[in-house]
Parts: structure tokens; C-alpha cells; sequence
């Protein structure tokens, strides 16, 4: 079984953009694999307008022990809500 890679995060201001980069163990080389960015909004009132969606997915193989994505500022659009009672978490 592959273990879970890890992930290093960068802002770039500049490119408006988050980098992200990806390391991974020898025994994870030649596999398929999925970067996605989703985010989660629940509502706890009478009316929730609960959301899940993927805001950024990329689909690779890996071939290297280090990857890097650029995930575009674009890729994080708003959610419309009025109201107190919310939670808004990304994963």
C-alpha cells in the first residue's frame, strides 16, 4: 500500500496562485494520482444550503519523487449565503 505523500504549501502573491508541492515515497513512482481542493459549506438553520465541489483537481501519473501544481487564485470562488450559522472548511 502507498503511503500518504506530503505536501508542502506556498502563497506566490505575485502569480496569485498557491503552490503545491507534492513528495512522495520510491514505492508510490508508476501510480496514478489525483490533486483536489474541495470545499465543504453547511448551514445549521431551517433552511441549509449545504455545498460540497471540487474547486481545483488535477489528474497525474506519478514520475518523480517531487511535483509541483499551481493552483490558479481563480479556482477559489465565493459561496453566497445570508445568515450567521455557517461552516466553511476546505480539503
Amino acid at each position: 500500500m502507498v503511503k500518504k505523500p506530503k505536501l508542502t504549501v506556498e502563497i506566490d502573491k505575485t502569480r496569485r496562485a498557491m503552490k503545491v508541492q507534492i513528495d512522495v515515497r520510491p514505492d508510490a513512482m508508476g501510480h496514478n494520482a489525483t490533486l483536489c481542493l474541495k470545499r465543504h459549506v453547511r448551514v445549521k438553520d431551517s433552511r441549509p444550503v449545504d455545498q460540497t465541489q471540487d474547486m481545483f483537481r488535477h489528474d497525474f501519473r506519478i514520475e518523480q519523487r517531487t511535483t509541483t501544481c499551481t493552483i490558479p487564485a481563480s479556482s477559489f470562488s465565493g459561496f453566497s449565503y445570508d445568515g450567521t450559522k455557517i461552516d466553511d472548511s476546505f480539503f
